[in-house]
């Protein structure tokens, strides 16, 4: 069984992006500034997380570096029920709707860069690393249900014993 993709993205974001030393501030910088997919793969940290992931997607890979850039703290609260905590919530549910509704992996990037400060750029580094790369229907259902604090569904809970 292959290592969990999730724990190896957030070996990177802590090691690359998060370690005391000046490479890796100049490094998470130049991340949340790049403006392109190109420029988040012109950087060679990008490719030491391509190669652990085993991630040759450009589009998903430059989603994954980007956004993990944009967390300051990794917590275990899962990012979309942080998102619906709070009073006010912390991300409306019209804005967490189309957030559900982003497939294309630069929009989704965007969206979550935009929402990250809302909830002290702090979530689930692990989890959302996993949901990321996976970035699909079951992901998009399983935030929901974190989002509005339920259960999640069966079909969910599937895809995070498999990989766990």
């Amino acid at each position: 069984m292959s290592e969990d993709k999730g724990k190896i993205a957030f070996r990177w974001w802590r090691d690359e992006l998060r370690a005391e030393s000046g490479e890796a501030r100049a490094l998470n910088a130049r991340l949340r500034r790049a403006g392109t997919a190109a420029e988040i793969l012109s950087e060679e940290a990008v490719f030491r997380l391509s190669r652990a992931l085993s991630l040759t997607d450009p589009e998903r890979l430059a989603l994954i570096a980007r956004v993990l850039a944009a967390v300051k703290e990794h917590d275990k609260t899962p990012l979309a029920r942080r998102f619906g905590q709070g009073e006010p919530l912390a991300l409306s549910p019209l804005r967490f709707q189309r957030l559900i509704r982003t497939r294309d992996p630069g929009e989704l990037a965007r969206a979550l860069r935009r929402a990250l400060p809302l909830v002290a750029a702090s979530c689930d580094v692990i989890q959302l690393s996993r949901d990321l790369y996976w970035w699909n229907e079951r992901v998009r259902i399983a935030w929901c249900f974190q989002y509005f604090g339920a259960q999640a569904p069966e079909m969910a809970q599937e895809r995070e014993k498999v990989e766990a």
